[in-house]
């Protein structure tokens, strides 16, 4: 994530034969600026963005899974917003997940997100 993907703000998680990833649903650097005060002391303002670290909504938009153990091989899912599907779809061909990942994460956060 750190080096393929533009978003700063995410979280990765393990449930059974996925990888998740989750981001945020709010734009961070937009509300820091909003909290931060620049006549506060800095452990004011690191408070301050403490609590908005803590407030942060996360959304789980794309996941790999595992398809093959032995071989560890993966295939992408990404969240479907269409309102008769809501539900995870398969983009792209199955692989190891260091391509997946290569190949799917810079979207995140971007109008090509929704391309996949």
């Amino acid at each position: 994530m750190r080096k393929y993907a533009d978003v700063q703000d995410y979280k990765i998680d393990v449930k059974g034969n996925a990888i998740v990833v989750y981001t945020a649903d709010q734009d961070m650097a937009t509300l820091a600026a909003i909290v931060r005060d620049p006549h506060a002391s800095s452990e004011e303002n690191a408070r301050r963005m403490q609590v908005l670290r803590e407030s942060i909504h996360y959304s789980d938009l794309l996941r790999f899974m595992l398809i093959d153990a032995r071989r560890r091989t993966f295939v992408t899912q990404r969240y479907c917003f269409i309102g008769s599907i809501d539900d995870w779809i398969d983009i792209g061909r199955s692989g190891t997940l260091a391509h997946l990942v290569t190949q799917h994460v810079k979207h995140l956060g971007k109008a090509s997100y929704f391309n996949l």
